[in-house]
């Protein structure tokens, strides 16, 4: 058995109890982290400390998976579509290759806590509004206040009253509207123009928040991606005999946590308040307590590693011949794609905006559709027969 391991709650959870189920004199359990091994002056930094903490007081075996440009071309060419193992293999495929080298048959995962057992608890002050619960939101409101050091105000505005009016009148703030109308474009951004102009009005519409914890939770059901992702990391993982398992989803800890009042997942100013409760004990006091994981190197490297690969394809596409970029799906622009590569290379795009994170997956929903993977168009499957992967 093997594990992730990133350093968040949800999967060191997971690991905790794994190790714990060990039985005496057993090898460590082997865990996984999708990012470069730290630099000596990078092991203090919480995108690495946090997953090696974890590793040392637990036992584990903990390694680090990094990805280069040419494990991504690689792996362009690699993936099936018909497979729909395309939804986050790039670092997957890699854990689950040494995974197999250790023959392991099972890779568990944290997947689907934050949006269920582990919810943080984003509409527990709606909830508490909406039924007058007004000595409890207040009583949030002030905890939360001295936690995020804004003022009670601005927290309720923020909380209540916006998710409030979206949920019932469909109304968001100018500066959230615009947002979503940049990250609706960003999908279609290498799109030829004429494609595009048909393509607009199939987008899917932004979905309304809901008003209360459960409503929250069901919208993640709801959304598909909690399914998409598990089948995905399925079919990826059935080519090396490797079964991912999701504890958090499973369907008993789902329907306990549908039964759960918003006070468990908020309180005292702290979110996620079941689940860290629970995890004393198993999980170190720095990730039990601690904020959610963020992993601005990894972000920033893979906006790098992508802009490469774009370039590379990029150059494949123009060196081709008339009928060969006329069978390309979509009718991609090629012009941006190198716009794009130029600036995802050259670090000019932000690791914490939602609009570039929506082109980042663009892009490589893009650049996966030009490659078409094995089962691709005879013709267009190979557009990158003749690129050799390289370092630029």
């Amino acid at each position: 058995i093997c594990a992730h391991l990133s350093g968040g709650l949800d999967s060191a959870v997971v690991a905790g109890f794994a190790v714990r189920s060990l039985p005496a004199g057993a090898p460590p359990l082997v865990t996984f982290s999708w990012s470069e091994p730290p630099a000596a002056e990078q092991q203090g930094e919480a995108e690495w400390s946090n997953a090696l903490l974890l590793a040392h007081s637990m036992g584990s075996d903990h390694r680090f998976v990094g990805l280069g440009v040419d494990d991504l071309i690689r792996q362009l060419r690699d993936t099936d579509l018909a497979d729909m193992d395309a939804i986050y293999p790039w670092y997957e495929r890699r854990v689950i290759t040494q995974a197999a080298q250790l023959d392991s048959g099972v890779l568990l995962s944290g997947w689907g806590g934050d949006e269920l057992l582990s919810n943080p608890g984003r509409l527990a002050l709606c909830e508490w509004f909406l039924h007058g619960r007004w000595v409890t939101l207040l009583r949030e409101l002030s905890c939360l206040s001295r936690e995020k050091n804004r003022s009670r105000s601005r927290l309720f505005r923020s909380s209540v009253l916006v998710p409030l009016l979206n949920h019932y009148l469909g109304w968001a703030p100018a500066g959230e509207r615009a947002s979503m109308a940049a990250r609706q474009q960003a999908l279609l951004r290498f799109v030829n123009p004429k494609v595009r102009e048909r393509l607009v009005p199939e987008l899917p519409k932004p979905k309304r928040l809901g008003n209360s914890v459960r409503s929250d939770q069901l919208s993640f059901l709801a959304h598909g991606h909690l399914a998409s992702r598990a089948e995905s990391w399925g079919n990826l993982g059935r080519g090396y005999k490797i079964e991912h398992r999701f504890p958090l989803l499973d369907r008993r800890l789902i329907e306990f946590a549908l039964g759960l009042p918003a006070g468990l997942f908020l309180r005292r100013g702290q979110s996620r308040f079941l689940f860290r409760a629970a995890a004393r004990g198993i999980v170190d006091d720095v990730v039990r307590l601690g904020h959610l994981k963020l992993e601005p190197e990894r972000i920033r490297r893979a906006h790098g590693l992508l802009g490469q690969a774009v370039a590379q394809v990029a150059t494949g596409l123009r060196a081709s011949d008339p009928e060969t970029q006329r069978l390309c799906p979509l009718g991609v622009n090629i012009s941006a794609l190198e716009q794009a590569a130029r600036r995802f290379v050259e670090g000019e795009c932000s690791v914490a905006s939602r609009v570039e994170a929506a082109e980042f997956r663009s892009l490589l929903n893009t650049l996966l559709i030009c490659t078409a993977g094995r089962s691709g168009d005879s013709r267009s499957r190979h557009l990158l027969t003749d690129i050799e992967p390289r370092q630029m």
